[in-house]
């Protein structure tokens, strides 16, 4: 019974810590492309702005 209680738990956890591994992952991707995004967008924005002032 012990035993039995003590498996599940232990596969909850390891379901949780993988999740938790996913989400973050997705979340840290997500944030890193939209600084990448960002870093393009100024670049292309200061070439306009650029030959703006030209």
């Amino acid at each position: 019974m012990t035993e039995m209680s003590l498996g599940i738990w232990h596969a909850r956890l390891v379901w949780l810590a993988w999740v938790w591994d996913r989400t973050r992952a997705i979340a840290s991707e997500k944030i890193r492309r939209r600084e990448r995004e960002v870093e393009t967008l100024k670049k292309i924005g200061g070439k306009f702005s650029a030959t703006r002032r030209r």
